[in-house]
């Protein structure tokens, strides 16, 4: 494929999403039954993708999903909840996470060096609107490139499945900071992706440019509530204007 239609052909998925976009509503979750209804999805995918033991996975809506350092978010299409994904803000002050849970000697190879990271977890999504649209799974990581902006952190770290490593490193131009390990729960081995913020916002504003934000989005995902005069029910992306004005 040469570059024009190459071009051609980023122009006409990122079109693509952007039309999807404009269905899409986030949310913060953070009452008892939107936590209910994201327990049910995580069950549902869980099951649907077999790569779960959840006879040993334990609680599918656990302390982390309530603690001050992650941020579950929904992802609604036409009002229905159709992914969610659970974000960690990890600093060296809070070293709390899957990454540093499963890979504890990456994570703290970083964390020492004085560094922090956004750590995205519990992927799940709808099985049957992951086949309706594929795109899904792009637009559920977006809003841990929200994060890794809000929060000003220097790199994004992700626990995924051995086979899903190379969708990291050409979405996100990520390298494999540790190879596929056995974890107790994963009926399959995981590894750990990598990448500096600063090289993903750059590869992320020109490959994919709905991944975009404007400040006043990432600021009802993720500031504190008592902080926002009227916190918001649904976020609506702002990829759009983010990029009309360059932002």
């Amino acid at each position: 494929m040469n570059a024009i239609n190459t071009k051609g052909t980023m122009a006409a998925f990122s079109s693509s999403i952007f039309s999807l976009l404009e269905r899409v509503e986030y949310r913060r979750i953070q009452t008892t039954e939107d936590f209910l209804a994201v327990g049910e999805l995580r069950k549902v995918s869980y099951q649907s993708k077999q790569f779960i033991d959840l006879s040993s996975f334990g609680a599918l809506i656990d302390d982390e999903d309530y603690s001050g350092h992650s941020y579950v978010v929904g992802v609604y299409v036409d009002e229905q909840l159709v992914s969610t994904i659970r974000l960690h803000l990890v600093t060296p002050d809070d070293r709390n996470g899957p990454t540093f849970e499963y890979f504890p000697d990456v994570a703290n190879k970083i964390l020492d060096a004085g560094y922090s990271y956004i750590d995205p977890s519990r992927f799940a999504s709808d099985p049957l609107i992951l086949w309706q649209y594929p795109t899904i799974p792009l637009l559920t990581l977006r809003p841990a490139a929200m994060a890794s902006i809000y929060f000003n952190v220097d790199h994004c770290l992700s626990c995924v499945r051995a086979d899903s490593t190379s969708f990291y490193k050409r979405s996100f131009g990520s390298s494999e900071l540790a190879s596929a390990r056995d974890i107790e729960g994963f009926t399959v081995p995981l590894a750990v992706m990598g990448a500096k913020i600063a090289d993903i916002r750059e590869r992320l504003e020109t490959r994919f440019p709905f991944f975009k934000s404007q400040p006043y989005e990432q600021r009802m995902m993720f500031g504190k509530i008592e902080d926002l005069a009227y916190p918001p029910l649904n976020i609506l992306p702002s990829a759009k204007y983010a990029n009309q004005t360059g932002s």
